[in-house]
């Protein structure tokens, strides 16, 4: 299904936008709190050079005035959803889905809420035991994901291939991770959802970040990324994120700071699919398309929200803007 019109989000700003997210372009990160020109720039090349490594070729916006607006993809729920089994393993539940989605289609029934299969609980534990962790920080999800992907890290850690033995799927893939912090702020210590595990938790990350920097991981720190970046890359069929939002403002709930992982699977200018995401919320009204998310705790397979929920959720105090776009090759 196709909009008319080239969708804008809360701010009014529309497919025009994204003229500037050109390679070469200056600008695009945006903040203003003095940031010089020129690191704007230097940033804005770092993610136009990430994407690029991402997708494996010379990042185009797919967006541009002179075009037609991209009919919503149809398909949204490809991957089968997969439900978190415990509280706090959202991340891992995210990590699984991508599983899901780099493995060939003919593997799965045509239901989109598939159970986990012996092999799928097998990698489960394989991934809690690599996060060393219930207390899951984005860095431990870095390092599963590369853990994953890269054959000889695969066959050091003794990934449970099981019997399907999808590597040849899985080195096809590649991921970048962008936040707003590259390390632990004390200041997270004193929100209830991270003061239990803090110390332990600043401890753990810090090496984490060591090792990326050591194995040099797409890892990369930027002021702020806008939002017309991540729903350019999430309109490609061959690219998803795993984000981190404050859940009780994606649930519109009035409590203190929650973490919570979800996968972005794409946008929708289906107008039935923005009516059930303004439903849930006040804001963000009269958009002309929503994204579309797999949340691990919601019974749905697929949850809309509208982009001004969803923006407000992920840049929110504890997130970092925390975000990981995997890419197929």
């Amino acid at each position: 299904m196709s909009t008319d019109h080239p969708p804008s989000d809360s701010s009014g700003r529309t497919k025009a936008a994204y003229q500037k997210l050109s390679p070469g372009a200056t600008g695009t990160v945006t903040r203003g709190d003095g940031i010089a020109p020129s690191k704007l720039q230097d940033e804005s090349a770092n993610i136009v050079t990430a994407f690029s490594q991402l997708l494996g070729k010379p990042y185009e916006p797919m967006f541009q005035v002179d075009t037609s607006p991209k009919p919503a993809r149809q398909q949204l729920s490809k991957i089968p959803h997969y439900s978190q089994l415990d509280t706090w393993d959202c991340g891992v539940a995210c990590i699984q889905m991508v599983l899901r989605w780099l493995r060939p289609d003919e593997y799965w029934p045509r239901n989109d809420c598939v159970r986990p299969s012996a092999d799928e609980m097998a990698e489960r534990k394989w991934m809690i035991d690599s996060a060393e962790t219930e207390s899951v920080w984005t860095i431990d999800i870095v390092i599963i994901l590369q853990r994953v992907f890269d054959t000889d890290q695969r066959r050091m850690f003794d990934f449970p291939l099981g019997q399907r033995h999808d590597d040849e799927n899985w080195e096809k893939a590649n991921y970048v991770f962008f936040s707003k912090k590259l390390g632990c702020d004390v200041a997270y210590s004193q929100f209830g959802y991270y003061s239990k595990a803090f110390d332990n938790d600043e401890a753990r990350v810090k090496k984490r970040f060591v090792l990326a920097k050591e194995l040099n991981l797409p890892v990369l720190c930027v002021s702020q990324l806008d939002l017309e970046f991540v729903i350019d890359l999430v309109s490609r069929d061959e690219c998803i994120a795993i984000v981190l939002l404050d859940n009780e403002i994606l649930k519109q709930a009035d409590e203190e700071y929650t973490g919570h992982y979800v996968l972005l699977v794409g946008i929708s200018s289906d107008k039935t699919d923005i009516a059930r995401a303004e439903a849930k919320c006040n804001e963000g009204m009269g958009s002309e398309f929503c994204l579309a998310i797999k949340d691990p705790a919601h019974k749905d397979c697929i949850v809309y929200v509208t982009p001004a929920l969803f923006e407000r959720a992920w840049r929110a105090s504890g997130t970092d803007e925390d975000i990981i776009f995997i890419a197929k090759r």
